[in-house]
């Protein structure tokens, strides 16, 4: 997946450079009405990993993945309002070993314990914008969405099977999130953000990148 953000990365700042070349330069609000923007974000750290607090005492534990990624659309609905649709993914394993008695051989050697995790989020989002200024743009946004999550819970240990398959319960497909972020436009049309609070991640960073304004806003040379 590290591979699949970078690349969503170099596309949007290469769309970004070409902006900047535009024959009709935007000398606007980093927030306006009509406003189309599109977000590429990572987020960090996930609040999931809350589900292993029970395990992360035991013998080689381990927690790797990807995520969450972000991707947004979002539409400035007035000079104080935004709405956007945006979708994230998340890919994860946790795994720990426990000692257990073989009777065949006699001995008592690690066996694995783990759960993998794949999840899409689809979320709907409301901005309010507190402060914006050419540059500059402070916010508050909240929103909902709908969780398609797949967990699999596994051990290599035949007798713990049947009760360890089903600890890791699904969480129920409603979400929410809310937090409050910063963005700066360092171009006439990119910007770097940032987000502080819940949801998938207690906090995310990424790139903005201004895909559309309404044609009476421009400002001709």
């Amino acid at each position: 997946m590290k591979y699949i953000f970078s690349l969503a990365i170099f596309i949007t700042l290469n769309i970004a450079a070409s902006a900047q070349a535009w024959d009709l330069p935007w000398d606007l609000k980093a927030h306006d009405i009509g406003q189309l923007h599109g977000h590429v974000g990572f987020g960090a750290p996930r609040i999931d990993t809350k589900r292993f607090d029970k395990f992360s005492g035991e013998e080689d534990f381990n927690s790797v993945g990807a995520g969450p990624f972000f991707g947004r659309l979002e539409y400035g609905l007035s000079r104080k309002l935004s709405v956007s649709l945006g979708v994230s993914y998340t890919n994860y394993k946790a795994s720990w070993n426990r000692s257990k008695f073989d009777a065949n051989t006699g001995t008592t050697p690690p066996y694995e314990y783990g759960v993998v995790v794949n999840n899409i989020t689809f979320t709907s989002r409301l901005y309010y914008h507190m402060y914006t200024s050419v540059r500059t743009d402070v916010y508050a946004a909240g929103g909902i969405g709908y969780d398609m999550y797949k967990s699999t819970d596994y051990t290599k240990y035949a007798p713990d099977t049947a009760t360890f398959s089903s600890y890791f319960k699904t969480p129920p497909a409603p979400t929410f999130e809310a937090g409050v972020g910063f963005r700066y436009f360092f171009l006439n049309r990119t910007a770097f953000y940032m987000e502080a609070g819940y949801g998938k991640s207690y906090g995310q960073i990424g790139f903005i990148v201004k895909i559309a304004q309404p044609q009476r806003n421009r400002v001709f040379n």
